[in-house]
C-alpha cells in the first residue's frame, strides 16, 4: 500500500511502538476500512448480461474505461508504445508469466506513453486470447501485436502526433 510496505494489511493499523505507522489509524479505524474493502463495487452483477467489454475485466472495466479517458486529456506529441507487468501473485485467470520479467508473475498491460516524460496515455490490459480489440482498422488477418499497435493508436490518427517504436534507442534526448 504505497510507499510504507507492510506484510499485511491489519499491520498498518497497529498499535505496538516496534511497527506502527503514523497517520493510517488516525484517518479511518481498521474496521471501517475492512468494511470498505469488504463492499467496494464498481458494476451492478445484474447488468452482465447487457455488458459490452471483455468478459474477464466485468468488475473493473468501468474504472479501467473512466481512468483511460483521464489519461488522454493531456497533449503530447512524441509518443511510445511499451508493455508493462504488474506483479500479481494472487489467483486470476489473467494473470501472465513471463521469466525474463523482474517480476515473473503478473498483469500483462500494453501502454501508450509520452516518450519524454513517460506519461501514460493510453492502455490496455492483456486478457489472454479473450483480449477485445475493437479498431476498425483491424481485419481478421491482422496479426495480434500489430492489432494491439493499432488499438492503441486509433486515436491518435491525423492528428500529427511522432511515434517512436523502441523508446530506448530511438527517441528523443
Amino acid at each position: 500500500m504505497g510507499i510504507v510496505q507492510k506484510p499485511s494489511v491489519r499491520s498498518y493499523f497497529s498499535k505496538s511502538r516496534g511497527i506502527s505507522t503514523l497517520g493510517f489509524a488516525d484517518v479511518i479505524s481498521r474496521e471501517r476500512f475492512e468494511l470498505i474493502c469488504k463492499f467496494l463495487h464498481f458494476i451492478d452483477n445484474e447488468s452482465f448480461p447487457t455488458y459490452q467489454g471483455p468478459p474477464r475485466l466485468f468488475k473493473t472495466y468501468p474504472v479501467l474505461c473512466h481512468l483511460n479517458l483521464k489519461f488522454q486529456t493531456l497533449p503530447n506529441q512524441n509518443i511510445a508504445t511499451d508493455e508493462s507487468l504488474t506483479l500479481w501473485k494472487g489467483c486470476l485467470t489473467i494473470r501472465q508469466y513471463l521469466p525474463l520479467k523482474a517480476s515473473k508473475f503478473g498483469i500483462k498491460i500494453f501502454e501508450l506513453c509520452e516518450s519524454r516524460r513517460g506519461y501514460l496515455w493510453c492502455f490496455l490490459v492483456h486478457t489472454g486470447k479473450s483480449t477485445v480489440l475493437q479498431s476498425s482498422l483491424i481485419t481478421p488477418d491482422t496479426p495480434k501485436t500489430a492489432a494491439i499497435v493499432l488499438e492503441l493508436l486509433e486515436p491518435l490518427f491525423g492528428c500529427g502526433r511522432t511515434l517512436w517504436l523502441d523508446n530506448f534507442f530511438n527517441s528523443p534526448e
